[in-house]
């Protein structure tokens, strides 16, 4: 969790959304990026995210060393406990939005697709810290995750940090320093939200 989501808005609502102007670059950037025009995205896509007062585009997730692959959650526990995660609490935060997220469930036979949304179709605000590449040079990011609750706990043990409208401004405001017992408050006041859909299979539309 979280490994693909939805993003069916387009750039100008984005920037209406965050309350940013962009000129237009970012458009024909997403436009070259994403030429399929397709809303799922996944690991490595290079995608909107919001950083203070910005809108841009970076890729989703990161890479160390030591690690096989991209790094595409990062566990809010990390955040708390290890120093090279809590620099970017500190200095990197970044706001991912989404339309909604996909989530898989395993029983005893296949998989099962979940789709995760507002209930008022709302923007998801999922918070995110980023990283720079070491191979090349270039910022990744990766979702904030907690354990999950509610109807969502019963198909996976994480969730996405979800940010509120009042916790989004005091996120993406980074000269705002947080404490890792701000971030464990917020993460229970999301787990605890009943504006959280769940629905069975991979919807396209929200």
């Amino acid at each position: 969790m979280c490994g693909r989501y939805l993003l069916d808005i387009d750039i100008e609502n984005l920037e209406s959304i965050y309350d940013i102007v962009n000129k237009g670059e970012i458009d024909a950037q997403w436009q070259l990026t994403n030429a399929t025009s397709s809303p799922t995205i996944f690991p490595t896509n290079r995608v909107p995210v919001v950083y203070t007062e910005r809108l841009g585009l970076m890729q989703w997730g990161y890479h160390l060393p030591s690690v096989k692959g991209a790094i595409i959650n990062c566990r809010i526990e990390s955040l708390m406990d290890k120093p090279f995660f809590q620099e970017a609490l500190a200095k990197r935060r970044i706001v991912i939005p989404a339309s909604a997220y996909y989530e898989w469930r395993t029983l005893n036979g296949p998989k099962e697709p979940y789709t995760v949304f507002s209930k008022s179709h709302a923007t998801l605000h999922i918070a995110g810290v980023f990283f720079k590449n070491p191979e090349s040079n270039m910022w990744g990011f990766a979702v904030v995750t907690t354990p999950a609750s509610g109807a969502i706990k019963e198909i996976h043990h994480r969730m996405p940090l979800l940010l509120s409208l009042d916790q989004l401004s005091k996120w993406r405001t980074v000269s705002n320093q947080l404490k890792p017992r701000d971030i464990v408050l917020w993460a229970d006041q999301s787990k605890t939200s009943s504006e959280i859909e769940v629905n069975q299979g991979l919807l396209q539309k929200i």
